[in-house]
């Protein structure tokens, strides 16, 4: 009796341990769309082919870089611009921002509530960015019209 007594507390003891150890921690809830896309969108992306009204660029943005970083769980991104030309459509530096009202996957608003904000269409994997945009500015650098149909293709440099 005494036997089968420890007997059962061993199985007990045995069974608990291995119901604890089986027991992993909740798997952590996956990420929202909009992080999935801050995580594709940060880095440094170099031009590898620009086009000005369906016609390619082929001088002067030979050393375009735009840099983005954001942080998960926020709703924009900062972006700074190196090696853009004289005339150009592009600040310096400043935010993209999800347009909540469309795909998070598909439309950036750049530099919203400022007089040169443009809706970009976009497409981002692992290691090319596309955007696609019309600007109705004043050139942000001087001398050229820059007004129109903008297509930017970038690979990604990190």
């Amino acid at each position: 009796m005494k036997i089968a007594a420890r007997l059962l507390s061993l199985l007990i003891l045995t069974s608990v341990i291995t119901l604890y150890v089986g027991c992993s921690k909740d798997d952590p809830a996956p990420k929202s769309e909009k992080d999935t896309q801050i995580g594709l969108l940060n880095g440094t992306w170099n031009a590898t082919a620009v086009s000005f009204q369906d016609m390619p660029i082929t001088s002067g943005y030979e050393n375009f870089q735009l840099v983005i970083e954001g942080t998960e769980g926020q709703n924009s991104l900062q972006y700074t611009v190196t090696g853009r030309p004289e005339a150009s459509a592009w600040e310096a530096n400043g935010t993209f921002a999800f347009d909540t009202d469309a795909n998070v996957k598909e439309v950036l608003i750049r530099d919203p509530n400022s007089a040169t904000s443009v809706t970009i269409t976009y497409g981002v994997t692992e290691t090319t960015l596309q955007m696609d945009f019309t600007y109705d500015g004043e050139p942000i650098s001087r001398t050229k019209n820059v007004s129109g149909a903008w297509k930017f293709t970038f690979e990604k440099a990190d």
